[in-house]
């Protein structure tokens, strides 16, 4: 098996030594939004090349951090975890947990 998975890679043309030189993909700048109710959250999301992506949400100020995996959207970004939504669209977003939605927006840090 050894011997194959070398012979593999050398039919790729792609040597151990490219692989090594292969850039870590970084995830784009942090997003604030600040919903209805004053919960501000911080989303991290993962670079576009990333599939599936991903999305990290901290809620500011409680500690609380969840990683979201990107779900299917007709329109927007979808990320669910658990009892846990985010979907943004334009201007406007939605985080829900637990049952409970709130319209969020971008917003300056």
């Amino acid at each position: 098996m050894r011997i194959w998975s070398v012979g593999f890679v050398v039919l790729l043309g792609v040597g151990p030594a490219a692989l090594a030189k292969t850039a870590p993909v970084k995830p784009l700048p942090p997003v604030h939004y600040t919903c209805e109710d004053g919960t501000r959250l911080r989303l991290t999301f993962s670079a576009p090349e990333v599939v599936p992506g991903t999305a990290l949400l901290r809620l500011l100020g409680t500690g609380t951090e969840l990683k979201l995996d990107r779900a299917p959207s007709a329109d927007g970004g979808r990320y669910t975890g658990g009892p846990v939504e985010f979907w943004d669209k334009g201007e406007t977003a939605r985080f829900t947990r637990n049952g409970s939605t709130l319209s969020c927006r971008p917003t300056k840090r």
